[in-house]
């Protein structure tokens, strides 16, 4: 008697995002630049003026299931924190300064945003590896090609952080930054 192998479903990645923002004070261009300097938030190689820690987690088991290997309980969870820095403009502080801040700001977001996304796509591609290959002759085999191909997919998203990093010399060719 066959037995009918039920459909592998994978569904839709889990995306949480969560923005932190810490305070800056100054009305004066050198008192906002001195703040983030200050403040920003760190990575092992120096601190920024904003960071973006972006992660993409899967899983799966896999079994027999009518002579073939399937996925069960499939999932990506991209995780998404970006730390920007929040001025509010004491008053009577120069039109200029606010506006050269916004378009600071807006560039800044802008490019924490291009990290995230990497690890959007990533998720996605993950979860699009995991539909494509829902199923294999034998369980070692599947395990083995959706590592193999999950890696290459995470070393990818490495590299493309850093690849936006450096052609961008970390946003400030794209407007991050206080030429001032």
């Amino acid at each position: 008697m066959l037995f009918a192998v039920p459909p592998v479903v994978v569904p839709e990645p889990v995306v949480r995002e969560h923005i932190a923002y810490y305070e800056i004070t100054g009305s004066r261009e050198e008192d906002l630049v001195r703040e983030m300097n200050r403040k920003g938030p760190t990575k092992p190689d120096g601190r920024y003026w904003a960071r973006t820690d972006a992660g993409v987690s899967w899983s799966y088991d896999v079994r027999l299931a009518g002579g073939i290997c399937v996925l069960v309980k499939p999932g990506v969870l991209v995780t998404i924190d970006i730390t920007l820095p929040s001025w509010k403009p004491p008053l009577g502080v120069d039109a200029t300064i606010v506006a050269k801040w916004n378009r600071m700001l807006d560039a800044l977001k802008k490019h924490e945003n291009e990290h995230a996304q990497f690890s959007r796509d990533t998720g996605d591609a993950l979860t699009s590896l995991m539909r494509e290959q829902a199923s294999d002759t034998t369980c070692a085999r599947l395990d083995a090609t959706l590592r193999a191909r999950g890696r290459a997919i995470l070393d990818a998203e490495k590299k493309r952080n850093a690849e936006l990093d450096a052609r961008t010399a970390h946003g400030s060719s794209e407007g991050v930054g206080i030429a001032w």
